[in-house]
């Protein structure tokens, strides 16, 4: 059968031009964050020391751009000079909680994320007045869920030790999830724990955790 070469052309243009990859929206929001933390340098995180500190909002982005305001109903990423918010690392979610202005503005922090270096984002919703670039900020991350994380946190520790002792110095951890309502520890063996193995484990965590030792930190 005949075939239009020009029809066939033009359809094979189309086609390309359709499935060529255009960026998405995140890629945006990751070439902005790249820019912001490159312009601002890192937060200084004050986690260490409580749940509450104020900071000076230094950008807002809103629908994948930076703006200079933020209202009502908007979902925002909120970067601040200071913050008692931990992100996102090393397997530990990030903190939530509410961020507060003087004018009564209020923020529900859903997130904390380092999307780039040590930027820090708070990703929430304002919920009350307006927010802008500028403002000073009362921040309070939820406490009661940061010690529930931080709970998970130490029984990640205690399970690597126990999984070392059960089955060998060679145990190394490959990766976690720590959140507030549960833990998980990947990590290499050759073979898989049998029962007696796991009891073994979860009974000598289990001794730990109701041995309630003080934490003690060192710098």
């Amino acid at each position: 059968f005949g075939v239009d070469k020009a029809g066939f052309d033009a359809a094979m243009a189309e086609a390309r031009e359709k499935s060529a990859f255009k960026g998405s929206d995140q890629e945006a929001v990751d070439t902005i964050y790249k820019q912001l933390a490159s312009e601002l340098g890192g937060t200084k995180f004050t986690g260490y020391d409580g749940t509450e500190g104020d900071g000076a909002i230094r950008a807002l982005i809103v629908g994948g751009a930076r703006v200079p305001r933020a209202t009502v109903g908007d979902k925002v990423g909120i970067v601040l000079d200071t913050t008692p918010f931990y992100a996102e690392s090393g397997g530990q979610t990030g903190d939530t909680g509410e961020l507060t202005t003087a004018s009564g503005a209020r923020v529900r922090i859903d997130d904390t994320k380092k999307p780039a270096g040590d930027l820090f984002v708070l990703t929430g919703e304002v919920t009350a007045g307006a927010i802008a670039v500028g403002d000073a900020a009362h921040q309070v991350v939820d406490a009661a869920r940061r010690g529930r994380i931080r709970a998970n946190h130490s029984a990640t520790h205690l399970l690597h030790l126990a999984l070392k002792r059960t089955l060998g110095g060679h145990v190394a951890q490959k990766g976690s999830l720590v959140a507030p309502e549960r833990l998980r520890f990947d990590f290499t063996h050759f073979s898989p724990m049998t029962d007696e193995q796991i009891r073994s484990v979860e009974d000598q965590v289990n001794a730990e955790v109701w041995r309630n030792a003080d934490s003690v930190i060192e710098v």
